[in-house]
Formats: structure tokens, sequence, C-alpha cells
């Protein structure tokens, strides 16, 4: 079974307010063995600079993913898979 997370820079504030856009995040995945092993970045090649993507769930199947995504400050979050 493989982990999947967000990494990147952390906000400043409350996490949960979607205020301050905070670019350079992505969807990683981390599969055993855990120690010494390197995340994958799942969603580096789905855009061009940096962004914020946050809220990742994963399908009953373990098949698909869908999180949110900004790609600026004044943008809304959209959903993607």
């Amino acid at each position: 079974m493989a982990l999947l997370f967000v990494g990147g820079p952390i906000a400043s504030g409350d996490p949960f307010e979607p205020t301050t856009f905070t670019p350079g995040t992505e969807i990683y995945r981390l599969g055993p063995p855990f120690v010494g092993a390197a995340p994958i970045a799942l969603t580096a090649s789905s855009h061009q600079g940096p962004v914020e993507i946050r809220d990742p769930a994963v399908s009953h199947d373990g098949r698909t993913v869908v999180f949110s995504r900004r790609d600026s400050e004044g943008d809304a979050f959209n959903v993607y898979s």
C-alpha cells in the first residue's frame, strides 16, 4: 500500500482558509519500503508554473485521486482528477 500526500510550503495562518496563495505544492506518492524511498510527484506534469494544490481524496478502489487546485491568488479552486 502506498501513501499519498500534498507536499510543499505551508501557508501561514489557518490552513482551512484559502485566502493566502501558497504556490509550490504537489501531490506525491510514496510506496514501500518507506524508509529511504523517494516520493514521486504525481501532479508536476499537469501544470505549467507553481500552483496551489489541496484536499486530495482517493477513490475507494485507489485508482483515482480528486484534488483542488488554483493557479494564482485571484483564481478560484477548481476540482481535478
